[in-house]
């Protein structure tokens, strides 16, 4: 069911997709088998917690556990107090292997941004989150790991100006963090070695004067084949690579492009979406799974899927 084809994307994996109808029907579908399974019903109460309005925010996220060699989607429902200065999170976990639903730990952060998908970096889902609810500005990156289901830090590179506004994404299997200072430039930096606070590099930077319109937000995508360009998205209008050795952008124009989207990166698999049909061994699986990060490496050298 899906009025004026509103049909939302929650999540990108190993040539997965998770998407969402109006009326909150969940789907892991899998494009290149032509498969899909629809989840169990998971209703969103309006008022979960004595002393809380209803809730706020609602997030989702979808990614591998290698651990248990199961892919899991990930809900976060927020209940807001009703004095405004306190919250109440459920984070609830489907996995396919058991194909249920089931509610782990609360997270003890504040998410500020609805409808933010949550981004999969090394077994783990991450978001931008406060500790105040009262804020307004979301200053830290919380990672939920899909392996033991519970959260913790993600360690973040020492900017001197803090007068910035903070996104991530995933670049080449890294975690990338952008710093938009106000519309003037925005700064790519990418964690090579996960985890590792010392790792994080500064990429590159996208000032006002090299992209159309108002510069505003950044979504990281894919290397090109030779690594030299990074594929941007800006703003959901606009595609562009970004030439790292030359600094220079060259704006991508594709035919019939809708005039706003949003993108998400899928690569090709054979991975079964059947519970039933899950490999019984790790060994199966993760070979597929390696065949899919090699695909995603040089998937562009045949050309690249972006999901609008």
């Amino acid at each position: 069911m899906c009025y004026n084809h509103s049909i939302r994307v929650l999540g990108s994996c190993n040539g997965l997709l998770c998407i969402c109808n109006v009326v909150d029907d969940i789907a892991l579908w899998n494009p290149s088998i032509r498969k899909y399974h629809v989840l169990p019903f998971l209703p969103m109460e309006l008022k979960r917690y004595p002393g809380t309005c209803s809730c706020r925010v609602c997030v989702f996220g979808l990614g591998y556990d290698p651990i248990n060699d199961d892919y899991k989607v990930v809900r976060i429902a927020q209940f807001g107090g009703v004095n405004g200065k306190s919250f109440e999170s459920e984070v609830k976990v489907y996995s396919l292997r058991r194909n249920s639903w089931r509610r782990i730990g609360d997270m003890p952060y504040c998410i500020l941004y609805p409808g933010v998908n949550g981004v999969f970096v090394c077994g783990a889902l991450h978001w931008l989150v406060s500790q105040n609810a009262e804020s307004n500005v979301a200053n830290m990156i919380v990672a939920l790991d899909l392996g033991v289901e519970d959260c913790r830090e993600v360690p973040q590179p020492e900017l001197m100006d803090e007068n910035f506004n903070m996104d991530i994404g995933v670049l080449g299997g890294c975690l990338c963090l952008l710093a938009n200072f106000r519309g003037r430039r925005v700064d790519v930096w990418v964690m090579k070695d996960y985890g590792i606070k010392e790792s994080w590099t500064k990429l590159f930077s996208v000032v006002q004067q090299d992209v159309i319109g108002v510069l505003r937000s950044l979504k990281p995508l894919a290397y090109s084949k030779s690594g030299s360009e990074v594929l941007m998205e800006q703003d959901n209008i606009h595609l562009f690579w970004y030439d790292l050795r030359r600094k220079e952008v060259r704006d991508v124009r594709i035919q019939d492009m809708p005039i706003t989207f949003e993108t998400e990166i899928y690569v090709g698999s054979l991975v079964p979406v059947n519970p039933n049909r899950l490999p019984k061994g790790r060994n199966r699986h993760e070979h597929e799974v390696a065949k899919n990060r090699k695909n995603r490496d040089d998937f562009l050298s045949e050309g690249f899927k972006l999901v609008l």
